[in-house]
Order: structure tokens, then C-alpha cells, then sequence
């Protein structure tokens, strides 16, 4: 399953492509241009969804392996409902949190998928200046 199946479940969700762009704040074209090319998604992005979606599993999003949500998701949901959105301290911790599970994720599949490991640390390294972290 390609990122962009992925995508396409978060989207079935809401119900339709506009309805997911503007929970995640992406842009509408960019998630169509996603869908119909088979395309991978910025860093920048996959933290928009991320943060939209706080219960998501964030391993599940990007390599498609584990399940779609975490356990506890609906508690998790509750909890991000209640972190106001202009809350730039509580964001970055919340970031920070992820990253250090997209590490954790990428040493666990280090021996099976080398590549995939990879990338993820190159992510976490890109997410981390993007957020000055």
C-alpha cells in the first residue's frame, strides 16, 4: 500500500479531499496532485497530518507497516482536543515526542529494511531543523 493509499484512507474519514485539507491545513491541489500521481509527501506535511491526526501511528502513515491508529487513540484524541491550536510550546513538545517514536520505529526496522531506516532518521533530521529542536 502506497502512502497515497493511505492518504486515501484518512480522506475516506472525512468524508472527501476538501474536508481532509482543511483538517490537516494542506492544500487542497496538493492532495489531489498526492492522490493522482502516486506521490510521496514532504516532511512538512506528514507533521500537518500528524498533528491533525494525533492518535494516527505515525510509522503506519509513512511505511505502511503497524496498524493505523495507536492504542489508546480515541484517549489520545481526547487529549490533543484540549491543547489549544496556538499553543507553540505544547506543539513542539508533542513534535518532539513524535520524533523520538519515528527514531525508536526506524531502529526497530534497521535490520530488516536498512533503506527505509534511512529515511526515516532523514526525516526526524529535516523535522528537527524545520522546528529548530
Amino acid at each position: 500500500m502506497s502512502i497515497s493509499d493511505r492518504i486515501k484512507k484518512l480522506i475516506e474519514l472525512e468524508g472527501s479531499q476538501i474536508n481532509f485539507a482543511n483538517k490537516t491545513g494542506l492544500n487542497k491541489n496538493a492532495v489531489s496532485y498526492v492522490l493522482k500521481n502516486d506521490a510521496g509527501l514532504r516532511s512538512d506535511s506528514i507533521q500537518m497530518i500528524l498533528r491533525a491526526y494525533p492518535a494516527l501511528n505515525a510509522r503506519w502513515l509513512i511505511t505502511g507497516e503497524g496498524k493505523q491508529w495507536e492504542e489508546g487513540s480515541k484517549e489520545a484524541q481526547e487529549i490533543a482536543d484540549l491543547i489549544p491550536k496556538d499553543d507553540r510550546t505544547t506543539q513542539l513538545m508533542l513534535i518532539e515526542l513524535l520524533l523520538r517514536e519515528l527514531e525508536r520505529v526506524a531502529k526497530n526496522i534497521r535490520s530488516k529494511d536498512p533503506e527505509e531506516a534511512e529515511e526515516i532518521r532523514k526525516l526526524v533530521a529535516i523535522m528537527r531543523q524545520e522546528n529548530k529542536l
